[in-house]
């Protein structure tokens, strides 16, 4: 489970995740914002930073949640700049995000 999350919002419990074969992936774009839910209908926001497309099986995305600073003062970033932007980096397949909140619940990611 991802704590300190911007954005986090239980949906109501009547709303189910679906078995893995009927789980609907949606219209996906790099950038594009969408929901992801991994356990107690607890969504979160995410954008999807990359797509790793796979012919012979499902799609991968790779998404970004964003959670609050660990620190005031920020971090350096890649190119040497101070950065407040905070997420967590996570690959998921496509049809285990959804366009709605109640879509990511019923699309949930399923880990053993």
């Amino acid at each position: 489970m991802i704590h300190s999350v911007i954005g986090r919002e239980k949906v109501k419990g009547d709303i189910k995740p679906l078995h893995y074969n009927k789980r609907t992936a949606p219209e996906l774009v790099v950038g594009g914002e969408y929901f992801v839910c991994y356990v107690n209908n607890d969504t979160y926001p995410c954008v999807v930073t990359a797509i790793t497309h796979n012919p012979t099986g499902k799609d991968k995305v790779d998404i970004e949640i964003p959670v609050r600073a660990e620190s005031k003062k920020g971090f350096i970033d890649a190119d040497g700049n101070i950065s407040h932007h905070w997420v967590a980096k996570k690959t998921v397949y496509a049809d285990e995000i959804g366009l709605t909140r109640e879509h990511a619940v019923e699309n949930r990611v399923m880990r053993k």
